[in-house]
Protein backbone atom coordinates (compact mmCIF):
# COMPACT_ATOMS: atom_id res chain seq x y z
CA UNK A 1 0.00 0.00 0.00
CA UNK A 2 1.37 3.46 -0.94
CA UNK A 3 2.25 6.09 1.67
CA UNK A 4 -0.62 8.64 1.83
CA UNK A 5 1.59 11.42 3.24
CA UNK A 6 2.58 12.95 -0.16
CA UNK A 7 -1.06 12.98 -1.26
CA UNK A 8 -2.12 14.60 2.02
CA UNK A 9 0.63 17.21 1.74
CA UNK A 10 -0.42 17.96 -1.85
CA UNK A 11 -4.04 18.26 -0.72
CA UNK A 12 -2.98 20.65 2.05
CA UNK A 13 -1.04 22.80 -0.45
CA UNK A 14 -4.07 22.82 -2.77
CA UNK A 15 -6.35 23.78 0.13
CA UNK A 16 -4.04 26.67 1.01
CA UNK A 17 -4.03 27.82 -2.62
CA UNK A 18 -7.81 27.55 -2.76
CA UNK A 19 -8.19 29.54 0.46
CA UNK A 20 -5.79 32.18 -0.86
CA UNK A 21 -7.78 32.35 -4.11
CA UNK A 22 -11.01 32.78 -2.13
CA UNK A 23 -9.44 35.52 -0.02
CA UNK A 24 -8.26 37.29 -3.17
CA UNK A 25 -11.72 36.89 -4.70
CA UNK A 26 -13.35 38.47 -1.61
CA UNK A 27 -10.82 41.30 -1.62
CA UNK A 28 -11.40 41.75 -5.36
CA UNK A 29 -15.15 42.03 -4.81
CA UNK A 30 -14.61 44.61 -2.06
CA UNK A 31 -12.38 46.64 -4.37
CA UNK A 32 -14.96 46.41 -7.18
CA UNK A 33 -17.66 47.65 -4.79
CA UNK A 34 -15.45 50.54 -3.71
CA UNK A 35 -14.64 51.42 -7.33
CA UNK A 36 -18.34 51.29 -8.22
CA UNK A 37 -19.06 53.66 -5.32
CA UNK A 38 -16.33 56.00 -6.56
CA UNK A 39 -17.72 55.81 -10.10
CA UNK A 40 -21.18 56.66 -8.84
CA UNK A 41 -19.81 59.62 -6.82
CA UNK A 42 -17.78 60.73 -9.83
CA UNK A 43 -20.85 60.52 -12.08
CA UNK A 44 -22.82 62.64 -9.61
CA UNK A 45 -20.03 65.20 -9.41
CA UNK A 46 -19.71 65.19 -13.19
CA UNK A 47 -23.45 65.83 -13.39
CA UNK A 48 -23.09 68.76 -11.00
CA UNK A 49 -20.14 70.05 -12.99
CA UNK A 50 -22.12 69.84 -16.25
CA UNK A 51 -25.04 71.63 -14.60
CA UNK A 52 -22.68 74.33 -13.33
CA UNK A 53 -21.12 74.66 -16.82
CA UNK A 54 -24.56 74.98 -18.42
CA UNK A 55 -25.58 77.59 -15.88
CA UNK A 56 -22.31 79.41 -16.42
CA UNK A 57 -22.85 79.34 -20.17
CA UNK A 58 -26.36 80.73 -19.72
CA UNK A 59 -25.05 83.51 -17.60
CA UNK A 60 -22.25 84.26 -20.06
CA UNK A 61 -24.95 85.35 -22.51
CA UNK A 62 -26.03 87.95 -20.07
CA UNK A 63 -22.94 90.13 -19.75
CA UNK A 64 -24.52 92.53 -17.30
CA UNK A 65 -25.47 89.82 -14.86
CA UNK A 66 -22.42 87.59 -15.39
CA UNK A 67 -20.35 89.13 -12.57
CA UNK A 68 -23.32 89.01 -10.20
CA UNK A 69 -24.23 85.52 -11.37
CA UNK A 70 -20.65 84.28 -11.02
CA UNK A 71 -20.65 85.65 -7.50
CA UNK A 72 -24.00 83.95 -6.84
CA UNK A 73 -22.72 80.68 -8.32
CA UNK A 74 -19.66 80.83 -6.09
CA UNK A 75 -21.92 81.57 -3.14
CA UNK A 76 -24.19 78.64 -4.02
CA UNK A 77 -21.19 76.35 -4.45
CA UNK A 78 -19.87 77.46 -1.07
CA UNK A 79 -23.29 76.91 0.50
CA UNK A 80 -23.50 73.51 -1.17
CA UNK A 81 -20.03 72.58 0.15
CA UNK A 82 -21.03 73.76 3.62
CA UNK A 83 -24.27 71.74 3.46
CA UNK A 84 -22.39 68.63 2.35
CA UNK A 85 -19.80 69.09 5.12
CA UNK A 86 -22.57 69.65 7.65
CA UNK A 87 -24.43 66.56 6.45
CA UNK A 88 -21.24 64.48 6.63
CA UNK A 89 -20.54 65.77 10.15
CA UNK A 90 -24.10 64.93 11.26
CA UNK A 91 -23.89 61.42 9.79
CA UNK A 92 -20.49 60.93 11.39
CA UNK A 93 -21.85 62.00 14.78
CA UNK A 94 -24.88 59.78 14.31
CA UNK A 95 -22.71 56.79 13.40
CA UNK A 96 -20.39 57.52 16.33
CA UNK A 97 -23.39 57.67 18.64
CA UNK A 98 -24.75 54.39 17.28
CA UNK A 99 -21.32 52.79 17.64
CA UNK A 100 -21.03 54.03 21.23
CA UNK A 101 -24.49 52.68 22.05
CA UNK A 102 -23.72 49.27 20.50
CA UNK A 103 -20.40 49.18 22.34
CA UNK A 104 -22.15 50.03 25.64
CA UNK A 105 -24.77 47.32 25.02
CA UNK A 106 -22.03 44.82 24.21
CA UNK A 107 -20.16 45.68 27.41
CA UNK A 108 -23.37 45.35 29.43
CA UNK A 109 -24.06 41.98 27.83
CA UNK A 110 -20.50 40.84 28.51
CA UNK A 111 -20.76 41.94 32.14
CA UNK A 112 -24.12 40.19 32.52
CA UNK A 113 -22.75 36.98 30.99
CA UNK A 114 -19.63 37.20 33.17
CA UNK A 115 -21.86 37.66 36.24
CA UNK A 116 -24.02 34.69 35.29
CA UNK A 117 -20.91 32.63 34.64
CA UNK A 118 -19.56 33.56 38.07
CA UNK A 119 -22.87 32.61 39.71
CA UNK A 120 -22.96 29.34 37.79
CA UNK A 121 -19.38 28.57 38.80
CA UNK A 122 -20.24 29.33 42.45
CA UNK A 123 -23.29 27.09 42.28
CA UNK A 124 -21.23 24.36 40.64
CA UNK A 125 -18.56 24.64 43.36
CA UNK A 126 -21.24 24.57 46.07
CA UNK A 127 -22.92 21.57 44.45
CA UNK A 128 -19.54 19.84 44.22
CA UNK A 129 -18.94 20.51 47.92
CA UNK A 130 -22.37 19.14 48.80
CA UNK A 131 -21.74 16.08 46.65
CA UNK A 132 -18.41 15.45 48.34
CA UNK A 133 -19.99 15.95 51.77
CA UNK A 134 -22.80 13.52 50.93
CA UNK A 135 -20.30 11.00 49.55
CA UNK A 136 -18.27 11.26 52.76
CA UNK A 137 -21.43 10.88 54.84
CA UNK A 138 -22.43 7.86 52.78
CA UNK A 139 -18.99 6.31 53.28
CA UNK A 140 -19.26 6.92 57.03
CA UNK A 141 -22.72 5.35 57.14
CA UNK A 142 -21.49 2.36 55.13
CA UNK A 143 -18.48 1.96 57.44
CA UNK A 144 -20.73 2.20 60.52
CA UNK A 145 -23.18 -0.28 59.00
CA UNK A 146 -20.35 -2.66 58.12
CA UNK A 147 -18.97 -2.31 61.64
CA UNK A 148 -22.36 -3.05 63.20
CA UNK A 149 -22.92 -5.97 60.82
CA UNK A 150 -19.49 -7.37 61.70
CA UNK A 151 -20.21 -6.99 65.44
CA UNK A 152 -23.60 -8.70 65.05
CA UNK A 153 -21.98 -11.48 63.00
CA UNK A 154 -19.33 -11.97 65.68
CA UNK A 155 -22.00 -11.94 68.41
CA UNK A 156 -24.09 -14.45 66.46
CA UNK A 157 -21.02 -16.65 65.96
CA UNK A 158 -20.34 -16.54 69.72
CA UNK A 159 -23.97 -17.38 70.50
CA UNK A 160 -23.90 -20.29 68.05
CA UNK A 161 -20.65 -21.51 69.61
CA UNK A 162 -22.17 -21.18 73.11
CA UNK A 163 -25.29 -22.99 71.91
CA UNK A 164 -23.24 -25.81 70.45
CA UNK A 165 -21.27 -26.19 73.70
CA UNK A 166 -24.45 -26.05 75.76
CA UNK A 167 -26.08 -28.58 73.46
CA UNK A 168 -23.01 -30.79 73.68
CA UNK A 169 -22.98 -30.50 77.49
CA UNK A 170 -26.69 -31.22 77.64
CA UNK A 171 -26.23 -34.30 75.51
CA UNK A 172 -23.31 -35.40 77.64
CA UNK A 173 -25.30 -34.76 80.81
CA UNK A 174 -28.25 -36.67 79.36
CA UNK A 175 -26.02 -39.60 78.49
CA UNK A 176 -24.58 -39.58 82.00
CA UNK A 177 -28.07 -39.41 83.44
CA UNK A 178 -29.10 -42.32 81.27
CA UNK A 179 -26.10 -44.28 82.40
CA UNK A 180 -26.84 -43.58 86.00
CA UNK A 181 -30.33 -44.89 85.79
Amino acid sequence: MADPLPALEAAEVNLKKLQKAKDIEVENQKLKDTINGYKKDFAEMKGHEITIQKLTQKFDFLPFFSVIDNFRIKELESDNDNNVSQCIDEKEKELQSMFSEKERELLETQQMVAGKLGQTEQRAALTQQKLESLQNELLEIRAKYEEERQAKTEELDMLESDLERATHRAETAEKEADQLR
